[in-house]
């Protein structure tokens, strides 16, 4: 079903270059619980923010290591294996 607006007309997605960027770009507070509902909000707002700054991020690979940049405690401890191994596969593509 799709909603038509008064004048007829189906509302359209605005274009990247139509959003513009919400006032406070200041990031939310990472989780460090682990506690998986705030990761799951925590990751929203992170959308949210990628959202109207997708410029910044040229890859998503650059997307998640920022994302990641953000976990403290608890949450980072869970993704440290990860990074470990991306880190250690990125030296060895290096040489």
């Amino acid at each position: 079903m799709s909603v038509v607006s008064s004048k007829g007309k189906t509302p359209t997605t605005p274009t990247s270059s139509q959003r513009s960027k919400p006032e406070n770009e200041e990031m939310p507070d990472a989780p460090t619980s682990g506690n998986r509902k705030e990761l799951e909000v925590f990751l929203l707002q992170v959308e949210l923010y990628q959202h109207f700054n997708d410029e910044k991020f040229p890859t998503q690979e650059s997307y998640a290591l920022w994302t990641v940049s953000y976990l403290r405690g608890e949450a980072l401890r869970w993704v440290e294996p990860f990074l470990k191994d991306y880190f250690k596969y990125e030296s060895d593509t290096d040489d």
